[in-house]
């Protein structure tokens, strides 16, 4: 929520370089005060390898990561180009539609704080799939929002459920890993690899956004598609980790 404001106040008073800086400089400021004052809570366990192979042999962890892989696609190109879609499709000014970031940002704090209750009950994957399939859902109405006030409810909504969802990624992969000593290692491989997915997502979209003339159907239509890809993902992993029991907690 912080970052869209400094960016909208600085980037026309001091230009993008020292724009730049700023935020540079603010999170060494903020970084530096973490390490002078954390403290581990608990011993440090032994370290484990930096790759856990036998993860990629595990069928439930490889559907899961390549669920939150697709998933991410959809969520980076919708980040990067809900502004810009409010200025070109819906005529927001500039302002307005950059405190749309701040919005999709805002509106997910009690999200990020409710699923997580939810999920120590039933399971992560319990909570996981129906979550992912709201977002889903939310994704293909992009494609019906033409008015300024449809797409404040689309920005609060898709806020909502995109929150949702990353808050339960941690736990989820704990859920999934028999050895606890592991759980960074399996951390470390799952963000590394979905990293591509935040990499590559807003240059494929922006790709399809060019090549159909400026159009936001293509790109709209294809990060909805992963979204689709994802959710069959994830519900291939709680199946075959649980069946198709609904009280199976997993």
């Amino acid at each position: 929520m912080v970052y869209p404001v400094l960016v909208r106040s600085l980037l026309p008073q001091i230009g993008f370089a020292w724009t730049t800086r700023v935020l540079g400089f603010l999170n060494l400021a903020l970084l530096a005060i973490a390490l002078a004052f954390m403290r581990p809570r608990l011993p440090p366990r032994s370290t484990g390898p930096i790759i856990d192979w036998q993860a990629f042999r595990e069928p439930v962890f490889v559907l899961f990561v390549a669920g939150l892989f697709c998933i991410l696609w959809n969520v980076y190109f919708t980040f990067y180009y809900i502004a810009s879609y409010g200025i070109e499709a819906v005529g927001l000014p500039y302002t307005a539609s950059t405190t749309l970031v701040i919005i999709i940002n805002g509106v997910g704090i009690p999200a990020r704080i409710i699923p997580p209750f939810f999920a120590d009950k039933f399971g992560p994957l319990n909570i996981l799939v129906p979550v992912l399939f709201c977002v889903m859902v939310v994704s293909w109405t992009w494609l019906a929002v033409g008015s300024v006030g449809g797409f404040y409810a689309f920005t609060c909504v898709y806020g909502l459920a995109n929150a949702s969802f990353q808050c339960l990624i941690p736990t989820a992969v704990a859920s999934l890993t028999p050895n606890l000593n592991m759980v960074g290692t399996r951390l470390g491989m799952a963000f590394a690899t979905v990293s591509f997915a935040a990499l590559t997502g807003p240059p494929i979209g922006g790709a399809l956004l060019a090549a159909d003339g400026g159009s936001y159907v293509a790109p709209q239509v294809w990060a909805s598609a992963s979204a689709v890809c994802c959710v069959c993902f994830m519900l291939g992993a709680r199946v075959k980790l649980g069946g198709w029991t609904l009280k199976a907690r997993c």
